[in-house]
């Protein structure tokens, strides 16, 4: 069974400093490592900001599967 998890990026992944949220961000890395977890990410950034997310995502070790950001 597939287990999709859409997960926002500001305020929730990371802090209001774009620190990570380590709480968060650990439960991420761990649930993503069970058999048939998707994450899909999710964000008001602007599509602009698509490179500096997947790098920030990158740099801090999140799994994701689709990035959904603001058109």
């Amino acid at each position: 069974m597939i287990r999709l998890i859409a997960i926002d990026i500001d305020g929730t992944l990371t802090t209001t400093s774009n620190t990570p949220n380590e709480q968060i961000v650990q439960y991420v890395q761990e649930d993503a490592a069970q058999e048939g977890t998707k994450f899909i990410v999710v964000s008001a950034r602007p599509v602009s900001r698509l490179a500096e997310t997947k790098q920030w995502l990158a740099d801090n070790k999140i799994p994701y599967d689709q990035i959904h950001l603001n058109d």
